[in-house]
């Protein structure tokens, strides 16, 4: 009897280590986000946005291994301030009313991780991958003529998660969304680069 608990221990030792290696394969997250725009044309002009904005949204994970997965993430930032026009104050050139965009964005992108599971709570990653922004005007904007806009973005950087629990853990992603204006008006605008910060939590099953 010994004998074959001893072989059954055994067996069962690389089956338990083969199980803890092993990382959820489904995971969903929440994150508030810092996304601090450059400009965008407006239609009404070369507009400067509120470089504290800021909003929320969630990530859809899928993972492939313990070292490599596919996200979509979709954001939301509501109320964006426009804070110049061609470098003019906007409460000057909106008659002191509030100029505002509300901004969505989503993202597609593969990120690998040095290092993810039960032995290894804390993960360095890096991702990167496309998507676009939208941008749709309040009123006031409108009524100076300003436009919605929808732009190709593409976005890379790193950050660092840490998972206490199997099943739940926290995020932070610092990274660049490069956004292409493109030809607007008949005006080729410049290519932007802009900081991106998020900080949420993780959920996996």
């Amino acid at each position: 009897m010994k004998r074959v608990a001893l072989v059954l221990a055994l067996l069962l030792v690389p089956v338990a280590v083969m199980a803890q290696e092993e990382v959820p394969k489904g995971e969903i997250g929440i994150h508030y986000e810092n996304l601090q725009l450059s400009h965008a044309n407006t239609g009404s002009g070369n507009a400067n946005f509120d470089r504290k904005a800021s909003g929320f949204g969630f990530r859809g994970t899928y993972n492939v291994n313990r070292w490599a997965a596919i996200e979509t993430l979709f954001t939301w930032q509501p109320n964006v301030d426009v804070i110049n026009v061609g470098g003019i104050p906007a409460t000057v050139v909106f008659g002191g009313q509030n100029a505002e965009f509300n901004i969505f964005h989503n993202e597609y992108q593969v990120k690998a991780t040095a290092r993810q599971g039960d032995s290894d709570q804390v993960g360095l990653f890096v991702f990167a991958g496309p998507g676009w922004i939208h941008g749709d005007p309040n009123a006031v904007l409108e009524n100076f003529g300003a436009t919605s806009f929808n732009k190709f973005t593409f976005t890379f950087g790193g950050g660092i998660e840490y998972y206490p629990l199997r099943k739940f853990g926290l995020r932070l992603d610092i990274g660049d969304m490069i956004v292409w204006l493109g030809n607007i008006g008949g005006v080729q605008q410049n290519t932007t680069n802009n900081l991106v910060i998020r900080v949420g939590a993780s959920f996996r099953w």
